[in-house]
């Protein structure tokens, strides 16, 4: 390796130390840094002699348990292996590396084109069900009754079937459904909460969404500076 190389592998490692300190937002570049490091041999410009070593001196400089650093290795294989089908279908940062680790498990039972789709759409927990629950498990095409309504796919809780929305729903009211329910799952996987507010007019709508911003922004700020 060069000068240059070792370069490479001296900023990939702080990117990866940044991301595990919180300073680097993209988890995902984190992910492909490990895989750098290892598909490159870089652990040798840093003075390692082998893979394993690197990533035990990462856990033990980060006190971050061994699994999570694997895992994260992991996904920067898997996103490299899938590459091409993972930017086609516009994946990254926002759709959750973490369900990556579940992709081939879903590409065992379903249609690529399917499960490429659902990783970029799909929660984590959603994604986690539909790649553990085989097609036939959970209604994701028709009832048994050909005269029945068209499923979706559906959304999962802790990788069970939960909710099913109908397709022979009016198109305003099924995206209605599936964006409630998203925002629902959403919530349980944060472990946050949903206030429900009704409002009567899309006027009333644009006037709230921006007083609930500043309202919420100020009030998270004045719950900061407690903390701090």
């Amino acid at each position: 390796m060069n000068a240059n190389d070792n370069g490479n592998a001296l900023e990939i490692d702080r990117s990866i130390r940044e991301a595990i300190m919180g300073l680097h937002p993209s988890i995902l570049a984190m992910c492909l840094g490990l895989e750098k490091i290892k598909s490159g041999d870089l652990y040798k410009d840093l003075d390692y002699e082998s893979m394993a070593e690197y990533l035990l001196r990462l856990c033990e400089d980060n006190k971050i348990n061994r699994s999570s650093v694997y895992k994260w290795l992991h996904i920067g294989e898997i996103y490299i292996k899938y590459q091409v089908d993972l930017e086609k279908a516009g994946f990254g940062d926002s759709d959750g590396p973490s369900k990556l680790v579940y992709l081939e498990q879903a590409l065992g039972t379903r249609e690529a084109q399917e499960v490429f789709a659902k990783i970029k759409e799909c929660s984590v927990r959603d994604f986690i069900g539909f790649a553990q629950n085989p097609p036939g498990s959970f209604p994701d095409t028709h009832t048994a009754d050909p005269s029945g309504p068209h499923w979706d796919s559906g959304f999962y809780a802790d990788g069970i079937p939960a909710v099913c929305v109908n397709r022979a729903l009016d198109k305003p009211v099924y995206d209605y459904f599936r964006r409630v329910i998203r925002e629902a799952v959403k919530a349980i996987e944060e472990e946050g909460f949903i206030l429900p507010v009704l409002l009567k007019s899309r006027t009333e709508v644009r006037i709230y969404r921006r007083a609930s911003a500043r309202l919420l922004a100020r009030m998270r700020k004045k719950m900061q500076k407690k903390v701090s």
